[in-house]
């Protein structure tokens, strides 16, 4: 591990720790920093604990270990390590091309401030993708029925292409086709009503396999 990634992950995790107030708050922190999904932060948190036991500082120790839970609950809210890299790839490629969303396809901040955290709520939603439940996640998030994600999914495809992570590939060109179909369906819509968007998912669910997306893989921490 770099002297980089630790300064990284150092930063993350002091945010995680005591800048998280609430449980939304510290659940966007982790979803937004998956380099804490590692074997080094478990291993962390638990010596840190561990010393705060051995100096008699219940309410520290009681602290960290309901941090480091609450840590695991976000990771097995994702299930599967294919869509924990897929969001560090994600991170990796924005930062390595210092690169922001509002810079690349001159998104305003109030309108699609954080491609990774809808990106997040989409892939929960696929693990059991209900009509009402995609009605809340798209009407949260409108900016899901403009082509301003589908653009940027196919340029993370083609990032994903030059650096062969064929994987990747797959669960992106799901997820952009799914969202695709839902905007052909709604296109001649002037005034889109709730019902308009359940038809237009379930149109969006029967013609999208969701199979490398719901697949369960054995789930370990990052190293």
């Amino acid at each position: 591990m770099s002297k980089e990634d630790l300064e990284e992950i150092e930063a993350a995790l002091q945010k995680f720790l005591f800048d998280s107030s609430i449980p939304e708050e510290g659940f966007n922190v982790a979803l937004q920093n998956p380099q804490l999904f590692n074997n080094f932060v478990d291993d962390l948190l638990e010596s840190l604990i561990q010393d705060a036991d051995e100096e008699d500082d219940l309410e520290l120790a009681m602290f960290y270990r309901n941090r480091r839970n609450f840590l695991k609950m976000c990771r097995h809210a994702l299930s599967s390590q294919k869509e924990i890299l897929l969001l560090d790839f994600l991170r990796h490629t924005l930062s390595k091309r210092n690169i922001s969303l509002q810079a690349l396809f001159s998104i305003a901040d109030d309108e699609f401030s954080d491609f990774q955290q809808v990106l997040i709520q989409l892939l929960i939603w696929f693990k059991n993708p209900t009509i009402n439940k995609g009605v809340i996640v798209l009407q949260k998030n409108p900016e899901l029925l403009t082509d301003k994600p589908t653009k940027l999914l196919g340029w993370l495809m083609n990032e994903a292409n030059e650096s062969s992570n064929d994987i990747f590939i797959q669960m992106l060109k799901i997820i952009r086709e799914f969202l695709q179909t839902i905007r052909i369906a709604l296109l001649d819509k002037d005034d889109i009503s709730t019902n308009d968007i359940k038809l237009a998912i379930q149109q969006a669910l029967k013609s999208t396999d969701f199979s490398i997306l719901i697949k369960r893989q054995p789930m370990s921490i990052l190293a």
